[in-house]
């Protein structure tokens, strides 16, 4: 139960810093999904928050993001799913969506 109220409590914080709105407006990414740590709600103060991003690679700054929710954030990008190693679709699959659609 706690490991519940940890993953949506940190869900929040994400949409809430404006972290999501941001990398829409900047990407256009066709989803974003959370996974690893976060989502599992198995984080720490040390843990990063990692994003997966459905469209092309992009520098975008999230230094602002990143102080608001005191954690490192990591963007993975690809914008074909087919492309993705087998684990790593199992993640994301098993992860939050927090903006669009999946299409694989």
């Amino acid at each position: 139960m706690f490991k519940i109220h940890k993953q949506q409590t940190i869900t929040l914080k994400i949409y809430d810093s404006g972290l999501i709105d941001h990398i829409e407006n900047k990407l256009h990414p066709r989803c974003i999904i959370l996974f690893g740590s976060v989502r599992k709600g198995e984080y720490t103060k040390k843990s990063d928050i990692d994003l997966f991003v459905q469209a092309q690679t992009k520098q975008i700054n999230l230094e602002k993001y990143e102080k608001k929710l005191k954690h490192k954030i990591n963007l993975f990008f690809e914008k074909d799913f087919h492309k993705l190693s087998k684990e790593l679709l199992e993640n994301l699959i098993n992860g939050i969506k927090l903006s669009g659609y999946i299409r694989i």
